[in-house]
């Protein structure tokens, strides 16, 4: 997973469809249907979600996180399936 994380596969927005009654993302109101995308390198060095070393290559943090955490980080971990 952190190798993925720190180098994804991919380069190019992975997009997703906004769901039926639309969604707020980052205080902006996308309606039903529309197309929003995030490079995975930005979200995968965000803090927030990986810890103040996100920039940094830690196999450890999957290892020592709760499991809590390690579902959290799952969720944020934008890799091609």
């Amino acid at each position: 997973k952190e190798a993925m994380r720190c180098n994804p596969g991919v380069s190019f927005p992975l997009e997703r469809t906004v769901p039926p009654g639309g969604a707020e993302i980052c205080g902006v109101r996308f309606g039903p249907g529309t197309i929003v995308g995030i490079n995975p390198a930005v979200i995968h060095h965000d803090k927030s979600v990986f810890g103040e070393d996100a920039a940094e290559f830690n196999p450890e943090r999957w290892l020592t996180s709760d499991d809590e955490r390690i579902k959290y980080m799952d969720r944020h971990l934008m890799t091609v399936r």
